[in-house]
């Protein structure tokens, strides 16, 4: 299945929320980190901003939304093909 990528303003519009919070939660570690998806271009696959917004939904705290980022980048390496022979 294709990722789809979305950037800074639709992840806001996502989450409801303003370009200065989402800032705020990239450095609070509240938000995956960015993926560079060109040479000017970053953003989050679709799939984990949403995830982040259900946990929100369901009223985890911050602690627990750091956790699952945690869980996010963690599946991230899992399922990023080993490059250059690199084990």
């Amino acid at each position: 299945m294709p990722i789809k990528f979305i950037r800074g303003p639709e992840i806001e519009r996502t989450l409801s929320i303003k370009k200065s919070c989402r800032h705020n939660w990239h450095k609070q570690g509240l938000l995956p980190i960015l993926i560079c998806i060109g040479p000017r271009a970053s953003g989050l696959p679709e799939s984990e901003v949403q995830e982040i917004a259900a946990a929100r939904v369901a009223g985890y705290s911050d602690d627990q939304i750091k956790a699952l980022v945690v869980q996010i980048h963690e599946r991230r390496k899992l399922a990023a093909p080993k490059i250059g022979g690199a084990a």
